[in-house]
């Protein structure tokens, strides 16, 4: 055997194992990845029953004035402002996959996954900077009208406009920090570990 055959054998032998090794990485970060995504799931799902828990808490609320239209109109706003985020992000949990896509390339469904997490944790977010201003003025008309106050009386006092425009001031960077803050401390250290996951994979040339 020449020397050409000789490096032609070794270079196919390491072509070989390098797309073996290659296999290696995939499965292993494949068999890994999946806790992560079983977690976030579990995670996301567990925030979903919070969100609907704190809807049905409301509902009950109807029957403390039921024959005041003001008072229902209030309440059924609150009941809104909550119940209307918690199915929009219901149906995009129903959109993440429990297990393993495995019709997808791993890199593929790492990606997608990560995306969907970012996407609802970012729609959560969105929704808090408008629901704390919205949930404190609506709090506040409920105590009101329960306590006798027409609506016309609350939003024709100059004062109370006051304390609702600086609550509000107030209530939507907390609201921002606060989900930020939540949502970083649940989900970010399995999406730190997707992401790294991704890194490898690109690293590695994997799909």
């Amino acid at each position: 055997m020449n020397l050409q055959e000789i490096w032609e054998n070794t270079f196919d032998d390491n072509e070989a194992i390098i797309q073996l090794s290659k296999q290696n990485i995939k499965e292993a970060i494949q068999k890994d990845s999946q806790s992560q995504l079983t977690a976030l799931r579990r995670k996301m799902k567990q925030k979903l029953i919070w969100a609907f828990s704190i809807s049905a808490a409301v509902v009950p609320l109807i029957f403390l004035d039921l024959y005041n239209p003001e008072y229902l109109l209030v309440v059924g706003i609150i009941e809104a402002i909550f119940i209307i985020p918690s199915i929009i992000l219901y149906i995009k949990y129903r959109q993440l996959r429990a297990e393993f896509d495995y019709s997808q390339a791993v890199l593929t469904a790492l990606k997608d996954y990560y995306k969907q997490i970012k996407g609802m944790l970012r729609f959560e977010e969105i929704t808090y900077i408008f629901l704390y201003p919205v949930s404190a003025v609506g709090g506040m008309c409920f105590s009101l009208v329960l306590a006798g106050s027409t609506l016309e009386d609350i939003f024709s006092d100059t004062e109370i406009l006051t304390i609702m425009l600086v609550y509000s001031a107030i209530a939507v960077p907390l609201g921002a920090l606060f989900a930020h803050y939540w949502n970083k401390r649940c989900f970010g250290k399995n999406l730190t570990q997707l992401r790294d996951y991704i890194a490898q994979l690109e690293g590695f040339g994997i799909e």
